[in-house]
């Protein structure tokens, strides 16, 4: 018997896997038609639905702002040609560069500002890692790499309790403890006049800067006799590109964003062109591996889909698939219209192998990847994602230019006629994790200001996976399995009137507020369990009617006779044991109601 439920728990696993992994609904067309050679969605009625006119209820929140400290507003009036705003989520703070000066503070609280005058040329960019393994004494915590006009300094930053100890390394909580910039530089490398375009830092302490057309990391290492502390590389460079140079206009690097779970970075050129460097499978190598440029991928387009190449170009940004949403997609980008391009560095060869059908096409068997499968080949397009309004768009209408993508979220940022506000589209696909197509809920909102970066941090839950030596981590099961576990998502806006932040509710924070607000024998509550279905419903209903929150108090008797509607007669079985064999096999998410029942005491 024990053996029977390790394998129906091993199948509602990978049932869970399907559904979650955005490539088997993204390249469905893909397999189901091999002549087809790109998907492309988002013009049927089903792509895109609106929570407001089904349920009358929100998924994401209103956006709240976090001013900017007021004196750091004063010194804002005084800038004279540089400003810079961002996260540093490791330390639970953000900064602000005004021309040669930082300033750094509490995030949650507003509070706590710091700033350091020690740098004598305007700070273009910045980033922070922690530092690498032996390379410096336990005293130095993090690392923070400053990029000038002129030349890119690297500084130690270390944590002290109050009696003056240091914090061990292993703490993750610095939101408590005071903050010590230390003002010598460990290191400094001039740039020889190139411009530094943006900098990135991997989890193991490798800093990546991106200046003019070229790709450089700065190394550091322990002080000998013998050579310096640090030095700069330049991973672009080759007797090959230097022919190239002679010949072609520079391309100067305008993105740079590194993958830290499949060791790969990405860079995106001014001429919208995409580089794809690989980092080896421990994430100690650097080799460029291939390239495209958008001309070559409108072409593809054109030849492939029925869409016009001009509706692709003008490519903005470009952000990375996480390992959690799918192992075969690597990463997406999005042009002014708000097209987005899904794209694998995988060879076809992976296909067969990781669309692993059983019998039809109704339920495949996703095989996890091991770092070694999921090094870059190649760059190829799968999957065209239109916004709703693609066939109404105008040319002097809203163009995006930021985005944020996250496992089932995506937000893009449009600018406005006003330049002191721009509106934020969030599009998520969280209430439609079941579904076999693509559906996203779409939303929009005002963000006051001038808005430079849109921000999510992955916050820790109590869902722990083993990731085996030399496999990519396994994808989250779908939210309605463990939203009990999980706070709402936060997204930040890193704006000049402050922090902006919107939650993006959980299935059963918007059931819990149809329910308050409307009854369970409303039409908004109807449309919700028709969404869900009636065993994820009943699962949200046993959250809510054990949860030990005064809030859910009003509500109970709600819930408990939405329970009793939703769940229809009692079904009568010979044992609990073949009861659970019987129905847990035609649905994955029943996964998470038994989980649910097993953790939770019901009081009504």
């Amino acid at each position: 018997m024990l053996a029977n439920a390790a394998v129906i728990v091993d199948d509602c696993i990978s049932k869970d896997r399907v559904h979650v992994d955005s490539a088997v609904k993204l390249t469905r067309d893909l397999r189901c038609n091999r002549m087809t050679k790109v998907a492309v969605s988002g013009l049927a009625s089903c792509d895109y639905k609106e929570f407001s006119s089904l349920m009358d209820v929100k998924e994401f929140s209103k956006i709240e702002t976090r001013p900017i400290p007021g004196d750091l507003r004063d010194q804002m009036k005084r800038m004279r040609s540089h400003c810079g705003m961002g996260m540093f989520p490791e330390l639970s703070r953000a900064w602000m560069t005004i021309d040669s000066d930082l300033f750094i503070w509490s995030y949650n609280s507003g509070e706590d500002l710091a700033f350091f005058d020690g740098i004598s040329n305007a700070i273009v960019s910045t980033t922070l890692c922690r530092p690498k393994a032996g390379v410096f004494n336990e005293n130095i915590h993090f690392l923070l790499a400053v990029a000038t006009t002129v030349e890119v300094i690297l500084y130690a930053v270390c944590f002290y309790y109050a009696n003056g100890k240091s914090v061990p390394l292993q703490d993750q909580d610095y939101a408590q403890y005071e903050m010590y910039l230390i003002p010598d530089p460990i290191c400094s490398i001039g740039l020889d006049g190139a411009v530094v375009n943006g900098m990135k830092a991997t989890a193991d302490g490798r800093v990546f800067f991106a200046a003019d057309d070229a790709l450089f990391e700065l190394c550091y290492e322990p002080q000998t006799w013998f050579k310096n502390r640090c030095r700069k590389v330049n991973h672009t460079k080759s007797y090959g590109s230097l022919i190239t140079n002679l010949f072609t206009k520079k391309d100067n690097i305008i993105q740079l964003v590194i993958d830290d779970e499949r060791h790969i970075l990405y860079t995106l050129s001014q001429n919208k062109t995409v580089q794809v460097f690989d980092l080896g499978e421990d994430g100690s190598d650097c080799r460029k591996i291939c390239e495209q440029s958008v001309d070559a991928l409108a072409h593809f387009i054109v030849t492939n889909t029925n869409l016009d190449g001009d509706s692709i170009k003008d490519v903005v940004t470009l952000s990375v698939v996480p390992v959690r949403e799918s192992h075969f997609l690597n990463f997406v980008l999005v042009n002014t219209r708000g097209v987005r391009m899904y794209f694998t560095c995988l060879s076809p060869d992976t296909d067969l192998s990781y669309f692993n059908t059983m019998g039809n096409e109704d339920f495949l068997r996703i095989s996890p990847l091991s770092l070694k499968e999921t090094r870059p080949k190649m760059i190829r397009l799968v999957h065209l994602r239109l916004p709703r309004d693609f066939n109404t768009f105008r040319a002097h209408d809203d163009a995006v230019y930021l985005m944020c993508h996250t496992s089932d979220t995506t937000v893009l940022l449009k600018s406005g006629s006003n330049i002191r506000s721009a509106t934020a589209t969030f599009m998520s696909s969280a209430n439609y994790s079941m579904s076999n197509e693509i559906s996203e809920n779409v939303e929009t909102q005002l963000v006051k200001g001038l808005t430079w970066s849109i921000e999510k941090f992955d916050e820790d839950s109590s869902i722990k996976y083993m990731t085996l030596p030399g496999m990519l981590p396994d994808m989250n099961p779908p939210i309605t399995v463990y939203q009990h576990v999980i706070e709402p998502d936060r997204i930040f806006f890193m704006t000049s009137e402050g922090i902006a932040f919107v939650d993006r509710l959980r299935p059963t924070d918007i059931l819990r507020t149809i329910l308050t607000t409307f009854g369970a024998e409303s039409k908004q509550c109807s449309a919700f369990c028709g969404i869900h279905g009636p065993k994820n419903t009943m699962t949200m209903l046993l959250d809510i009617l054990s949860s030990p929150l005064k809030a859910d108090r009003r509500v109970k008797s709600e819930a408990q006779r939405v329970f009793f509607m939703v769940g229809g007669e009692a079904q009568s079985s010979v044992t609990v044991t073949m009861l659970f064999i019987h129905i847990l096999p035609d649905y994955s998410a029943d996964f998470g109601y038994y989980q649910c029942v097993a953790k939770r005491e019901i009081r009504w």
